[in-house]
């Protein structure tokens, strides 16, 4: 789960570096993979009882603000 999250983050970052709107937007969709992926592991601590109830759900802002980036033209 840390290296998934990790990954949405360094992911945002490196695309901030490209400048090729492909290349940026190709980074940004596995940023998004990634958060996916974050919200999965989430969901199977919260059912295991490992992170309270709802934990998962604080991942929604941060994929609205990606999609945004994802939409954004450069």
């Amino acid at each position: 789960m840390v290296r998934s999250a990790d990954s949405i983050a360094a992911n945002i970052a490196e695309a901030q570096g490209r400048h090729q709107p492909g290349d940026r937007r190709r980074v940004l969709l596995i940023a998004r993979g990634s958060l996916y992926e974050t919200e999965h592991w989430m969901l199977q601590a919260e059912a295991r009882h490992l992170l309270p109830e709802g934990s998962s759900a604080q991942l929604n802002e941060i994929a609205r603000t990606l999609n945004g980036l994802v939409r954004r033209p450069v």
